[in-house]
């Protein structure tokens, strides 16, 4: 009797959870996944409008991410996908909380979304969504992300150390500091001001790209006045261009620029971009405010 009950419940489980709710025995679990293996709830619900939904356009490149239909796709999962409770987290009070739970969903850390606002050059939301979904998963008493917050945000569900979670979570970081897409490699692209502030270095070493393996430190001024990158540019492929950036904390523009302790001129002042194409090994970079 209790072997026939195990066996009635494995059957009506996995009918049920490929979206089958009536229980047919002639079918038989062979027949069902003949039909559901390569599908296994992609056609509908989080899988299909969240995790591997329209975005995807644009990370593959279908899109640019700079297109107007790329805007339309990210407008859409931050107004709606994101907050909706049927993919995510019950939010109480959306206009309100927006910024505190918004850009994420259900795995937070899974969810590649805020790659394409790194390619159209938005530092802040990438940040503001890269945070988020940190401070959603991150657990401090096993030091490790969890899968997901369940029920609700705060807590967490008893997968404590998801592997594929906390390597994307890592990624985001380093991306933050080396960034490398096929357009050229970028150094301190997404870097948070408040880093650049105080006498704190900040560095990442060893990060690989497709151009070979790149480090980078950043040494701020403690009045703000001034603000040093190393690199170590230990590259095998020639990038397109190579863009150091310097996010000042106030925001400040750059007045003067000396790349290896000579003049520079090649950066634009308001967004903080130094250029140094056709540079390898290590540079020094050092920027006035």
């Amino acid at each position: 009797m209790i072997c026939l009950c195990i066996i009635e419940f494995i059957f009506f489980f996995f009918q049920a959870e490929d979206g089958i709710r009536d229980l047919v025995r002639s079918r038989g679990l062979g027949d069902v996944y003949k039909r559901q293996l390569y599908r296994r709830g992609r056609d509908s619900g989080w899988i299909r409008e969240i995790l591997e939904g329209s975005v995807y356009l644009l990370i593959s490149g279908l899109y640019n991410a700079d297109s107007k239909q790329a805007g339309w796709i990210l407008d859409d999962f931050q107004d709606n996908r994101y907050m909706s409770p049927d993919f995510g987290y019950p939010v109480f009070d959306a206009s309100r909380l927006w910024f505190d739970v918004g850009g994420f969903s259900a795995q937070p850390n899974l969810l590649a979304g805020l790659m394409p606002h790194l390619d159209r050059d938005e530092p802040e939301v990438y940040i503001w969504m890269f945070l988020n979904a940190w401070a959603a998963c991150y657990r401090e008493d096993v030091c490790a992300m969890v899968e997901h917050p369940q029920p609700i945000l705060g807590h967490s569900n008893c997968a404590i150390v998801k592997t594929s979670d906390q390597a994307n979570a890592m990624k985001w970081l380093s991306y933050m500091f080396v960034y490398g897409p096929e357009d050229g490699l970028y150094l301190g692209r997404a870097i948070p001001r408040e880093w650049l502030s105080g006498r704190r270095e900040i560095s990442a070493e060893g990060l690989c790209t497709r151009y070979g393996e790149v480090s980078v430190r950043y040494k701020p001024e403690v009045d703000g006045s001034r603000i040093a990158c190393d690199a170590e540019l230990a590259l095998k492929a020639a990038p397109g261009r190579v863009v150091v950036r310097f996010r000042h904390p106030e925001k400040k523009p750059i007045q003067s620029v000396t790349v290896n302790g000579e003049k520079w001129d090649k950066f634009d002042a308001g967004k903080g971009d130094v250029d140094i194409t056709g540079l390898s090994g290590a540079v020094r970079v050092e920027a006035g405010f």
